[in-house]
């Protein structure tokens, strides 16, 4: 239930994060090059959080094969 709630509040906060990005693109105040680099930094956000997420199960994978020889 828990990770099902969690999952819930990352989905609402990423369509509020996309959202107000739209917004912010669709108001007509930034110039093509603020366009870019607002982009470019959401790409490098999106990398990196895959990056850590890769880590994280990994991790995840050797501490349940370390358990399973263990109980096993």
């Amino acid at each position: 239930m828990k990770d099902a709630i969690q999952s819930r509040a990352v989905y609402i906060k990423n369509w509020q994060i996309l959202e107000q990005a739209a917004t912010l693109f669709a108001s007509g105040t930034m110039t093509n090059e603020d366009k870019i680099i607002f982009m470019d930094e959401m790409t490098r956000l999106y990398l990196e959080s895959k990056k850590e997420q890769k880590k994280m199960v990994e991790k995840m994978n050797r501490f349940a094969f370390l358990l399973a020889r263990k109980e096993g």
